[in-house]
């Protein structure tokens, strides 16, 4: 006997991850079991920007620089799912934004 766990989350689910890695192409996240949930520049909260020197992203909000630090907590909203065959790329990529 096994059991299988099946993760496959829907559009417009919001799910709370913690944040693994960010650049320049946006920012990476990981739940305890599934680590490939990516938000693009576009999907971060506006007005934000990619602070070279810090190597973080930051949200301007309301004049006060908040900064998208890796190891937190952060919920994103789920609005794409994309799965792959490639057997040298990741079965599947969750795409979201914050």
């Amino acid at each position: 006997r096994f059991r299988l766990v099946v993760f496959r989350p829907f559009k417009g689910e919001v799910l709370t991850a913690r944040i693994v890695a960010s650049g320049p192409e946006g920012v990476t996240l990981s739940t305890m079991f599934f680590h490939d949930i990516c938000v693009a520049p576009e999907g971060m909260p506006q007005p934000s920007r990619f602070d070279e020197k810090e190597g973080l992203w930051v949200w301007d909000f309301d004049g006060n620089d908040l900064f998208v630090e890796t190891e937190e907590q952060a919920r994103v909203r789920v609005e794409d799912v994309v799965f792959s065959r490639d057997p040298e790329g990741l079965p599947m990529v969750v795409r979201a934004n914050m």
